[in-house]
């Protein structure tokens, strides 16, 4: 079995960012089991309408042309037949992508920092511009 690297603070921050978006789009999140390969089903009026992944990110939107996921991921997320959506959360803004829209390419990538060769596997990289931005430091958050 893999190992998990995520911690307290990594899941209280997907909260936050998932909170925020909800609270914006009139949806309730809720946590999935890892087994289903995203973070949260999104519903409402208790019914699932989607889902979602949720990434923290800490550096500036435009700090690199594109952002990217492993590809297990991307293929989850097909594999469900409700909507999914990848809500990312940077230093400067806060923004979604459907995984439907069409990625710019698949390379080999992933993490180097942890000496663990299974951090090394396909991304799908979409193109930062392609999010569509929920917040942005700078403007009005109510």
């Amino acid at each position: 079995m893999r190992t998990m690297y995520e911690s307290q603070t990594d899941r209280d921050n997907e909260q936050g960012v998932i909170t925020f978006a909800c609270r914006e789009w009139g949806y309730d999140a809720h946590k999935l089991p890892i087994s289903y390969g995203l973070d949260y089903a999104l519903s409402k009026e208790n019914k699932i309408v989607g889902y979602a992944e949720v990434k923290r990110r800490h550096n500036l939107k435009n700090k690199y042309p594109t952002i990217f996921i492993a590809q297990h991921k991307w293929m989850s997320a097909r594999a469900l037949e409700l909507p999914c959506i990848w809500v990312v959360a940077w230093n400067d803004c806060l923004g979604y992508i459907n995984f439907d829209t069409p990625y710019e390419y698949i390379a080999m990538g992933g993490r180097k920092d942890r000496s663990d060769p299974a951090d090394q596997e396909p991304m799908v990289h979409w193109d930062t511009n392609k999010f569509i931005t929920l917040w942005m430091r700078g403007h009005d958050e109510s």
